[in-house]
């Protein structure tokens, strides 16, 4: 659950960070999402994050340069895409038995 509301803007830098995961599966830099959003300084970037850090949407990893993870479950609860790596993964029971025979 979100700590608070996301405004217009936050929504749209929550939505630019999402779609680049599902493309590319990894998160944006602070430059390519500066790009996505055409803010030219890397500052105006950081206060969005920050933001959306404060109001629980994403959580910062300070000492990478693809420090940008989402909370998944609120991104679904929003509307917004959902990569297909992080879907849960149904085993069927052809595939199980077909790895128990090469055991």
């Amino acid at each position: 659950m979100l700590k608070a509301p996301l405004t217009t803007r936050q929504f749209e830098v929550l939505t630019k960070i999402v779609e680049h995961y599902v493309a590319f599966f990894r998160a944006p830099t602070i430059r390519e999402l500066g790009q996505y959003l055409r803010i030219s300084s890397t500052n105006g970037v950081f206060a969005h994050l920050r933001a959306l850090a404060r109001k629980g949407a994403i959580v910062r990893r300070r000492d990478t340069a693809r420090g940008i993870e989402v909370d998944w479950d609120e991104a679904r609860a929003l509307g917004l895409p959902y990569p297909i790596w992080n879907f849960p993964v149904v085993q069927s029971e052809v595939e199980t038995d077909a790895h128990r025979a090469h055991l």
